[in-house]
């Protein structure tokens, strides 16, 4: 799931109603990963954040950002989401 705010800022997201762990992407205006909080723990109300500003968050299953090599850094495109 794709989260798309108006400006960046820090972020912050549980896992209150998610039943699967997940990796959330925090990406910065420039569209470039600030930071991760890999396997979020299902089911908690732990908040995940990072020390960056980030104006999309991105939420994909545990694991997905270490086996596609995704780091702090790594540029992010979106298909249908207008540059800005």
């Amino acid at each position: 799931m794709l989260f798309v705010f108006p400006h960046a800022e820090p972020q912050s997201f549980w896992m209150r109603n998610t039943f699967i762990p997940l990796d959330i992407l925090f990406i910065g205006a420039d569209r470039r990963v600030v930071g991760i909080s890999e396997d979020a723990t299902p089911l908690t109300d732990d908040a995940r954040a990072v020390d960056a500003p980030a104006r999309y968050v991105l939420e994909v299953h545990a694991g997905f950002a270490r086996a596609h090599g995704i780091t702090t850094g790594t540029p992010v495109r979106f298909t249908g989401l207008p540059e800005e």
